[in-house]
């Protein structure tokens, strides 16, 4: 995982996997070994509610203890959209000495508002097979090349081979990725806003990825 000096990460892939590297990163860079530690906090639910964002802003208002920040680990299966603008007021002004880790299977459950406030860290088995096409890949690629890109996924579209649901997802894969992208974001951002009404074009939102 490639953690950097931002204050809030989402992590996406297997819970179970990610525990295990933010274990070895809190370890490495605080030196915290023992199960137990008075400056890590963990909030493990199924679903994360308003109450739980009470409980979140409630510990990021306290000071850490023996560390330099405290660890705020958050991990869901799904967020309400209540809870979602509850949490975004933590996220928007956390304190200095707070660090936020939320681990979910897919960044796709938030809003472009907390999203605008987090990195996106892809573990190595995140996405799994979720995008159509390849964002690293694609990143890279000309303008024209993209463009190639995105008609050959369109025909398929067309042609039934693949679902409407499949684009999608592969538009999101694309624009969570291209949101760390200079110059890319605020198209990304817009994007992921506008991808789930039915009556969007996708044609018209891979291509705004692509020109970005």
């Amino acid at each position: 995982m490639n953690i950097g000096n931002h204050h809030a990460y989402v992590i996406e892939g297997k819970k179970d996997l990610i525990f295990g590297d933010l274990k070895k990163y809190l370890s490495s860079e605080f030196r915290v070994d023992e199960e137990t530690h008075p400056d890590v906090f963990y909030f493990e639910v199924p679903s994360f509610l308003v109450e739980h964002a009470k409980e979140v802003k409630d510990t990021d208002s306290k000071s850490p203890f023996r560390l330099s920040k405290k660890i705020i680990i958050l991990s869901f299966d799904s967020i309400t959209r209540e809870a979602q603008n509850a949490l975004l007021k933590v996220l928007e002004e956390p304190k200095e000495s707070s660090l936020f880790f939320i681990v979910v299977r897919s960044a796709r459950m938030f809003l472009p508002t907390i999203l605008s406030r987090v990195e996106i860290v892809f573990h190595e088995v995140a996405r799994e097979d979720v995008s159509l096409i390849d964002p690293k890949i694609f990143v890279g690629l000309s303008y024209a090349k993209r463009l190639e890109t995105i008609a050959d996924v369109l025909k398929k579209l067309s042609a039934e081979e693949i679902s409407r649901q499949a684009v999608v997802d592969t538009i999101d894969a694309l624009a969570l990725y291209m949101k760390h992208q200079d110059g890319c974001m605020l198209h990304a951002l817009r994007t992921l806003e506008y991808k789930n009404d039915k009556s969007a074009s996708l044609k018209l939102l891979l291509e705004r990825l692509a020109l970005c």
